[in-house]
């Protein structure tokens, strides 16, 4: 995001980010009624599924305004939902706006200090870590 937001590219927002409103919805929702309401009240004259079914539907607006409510429902903190796992369709998501908002023909992803990379993970995660880095060599051939 940061990078993005540095190339004047603000409008590129990852699609994980759309779900990850959703979902938060949905948690406050089911788990902390409270939040859940006072969500409701910010909406104003808005219901929580039309403003659910914006956010399904990639609506930048709605996205900016979950941002704007966030952090009084969550004493200031920003919404920054990207997690590793993710990290595949968070790319392909924006490198998707960048082609179709912009016209760039694709981006280029350079991993630099891969041998530390490989060397920084214990046992357990490697696998796991390995399979997410042929996803995103996969990603960037296609």
């Amino acid at each position: 995001m940061k990078a993005l937001h540095a190339a004047g590219l603000k409008d590129v927002v990852p699609g994980s980010y759309y779900s990850e409103a959703v979902k938060m919805i949905y948690t406050w929702k089911s788990q902390f009624p409270d939040t859940y309401r006072a969500f409701e009240a910010q909406l104003n004259h808005t219901s929580v599924e039309k403003f659910t079914r914006s956010l399904k539907k990639f609506d930048e607006g709605a996205l900016n305004r979950f941002r704007e409510i966030y952090p009084a429902l969550t004493s200031g903190a920003s919404f920054n939902p990207i997690v590793d796992d993710e990290i595949v369709a968070v790319y392909q998501s924006v490198n998707r706006a960048l082609r179709v908002k912009h016209g760039y023909s694709g981006i280029f992803i350079i991993f630099d200090e891969f041998s530390k990379y490989v060397e920084g993970h214990s046992a357990d995660r490697f696998s796991r870590d390995m399979k997410v880095l042929q996803d995103m060599c996969e990603l960037c051939n296609a």
